[in-house]
C-alpha cells in the first residue's frame, strides 16, 4: 500500500483497486452501503457538492472490516497527528470528537456490542482466545453495571 496515502478516500479506493474489488464487495466487506462507499472514495457528495465527512460509526466499521486497530486506522488516515511527522495535521472533520462529551458507560456498551459481534477479535494484533473475550466482557459489564 502506498505509504504516501493521507486522505480516507485515497486510502478506500487504493485497497479497493488493489484487492481488485468491486465497489459492492468491497462495500459488502466494510459493511456499509456501496453509494456511501462510492461517495467517501469522492470524497464528496455529488448532489450537493458538499465534503463527504464520516462517522466515527463508519470509520469503526471501515477499519474493522479491514482488520486494523482503530487507531492505527485514523493514523493512516490523517485522523491523528503523528508527533514524528509534523506534516501530518489531524483533520478538522473529528476535531467536535475531542470536544464533545460523552458518558464512559456508552462507550464501554459501544464496545461491548462490538466484542459480541464479532467471531474473531484482535487484541495487539493477537487473536483472543474464546475465554480471553469472555473475560473482557465480563469485565466490561461489570464496570457499566459499577460493581
Amino acid at each position: 500500500m502506498n505509504e504516501d496515502i493521507r486522505s480516507l478516500k485515497d486510502l478506500l479506493r487504493t485497497i479497493r483497486t488493489e484487492r481488485g474489488l468491486s465497489l459492492r464487495e468491497f462495500s459488502e466487506l466494510l459493511n456499509i452501503s456501496h453509494a456511501y462507499l462510492n461517495k467517501l472514495e469522492k470524497g464528496i457528495d455529488p448532489r450537493t457538492g458538499k465534503k463527504i465527512i464520516p462517522t466515527m460509526d463508519t470509520i469503526t466499521k471501515i477499519a474493522n472490516g479491514l482488520n486494523v486497530p482503530l487507531e492505527k486506522f485514523l493514523s493512516i488516515c490523517g485522523y491523528l497527528g503523528d508527533e514524528s511527522n509534523s506534516s501530518n495535521v489531524q483533520d478538522p472533520s473529528l476535531d467536535n470528537v475531542n470536544k464533545s462529551s460523552i458518558a464512559v458507560e456508552d462507550l464501554l456498551g459501544d464496545a461491548l456490542v462490538a466484542l459480541k459481534s464479532y467471531k474473531n477479535v484482535t487484541l495487539n494484533g493477537e487473536s483472543l482466545s474464546y475465554d480471553q473475550l469472555n473475560a473482557i466482557i465480563k469485565n466490561l459489564e461489570s464496570l457499566i453495571r459499577k460493581d
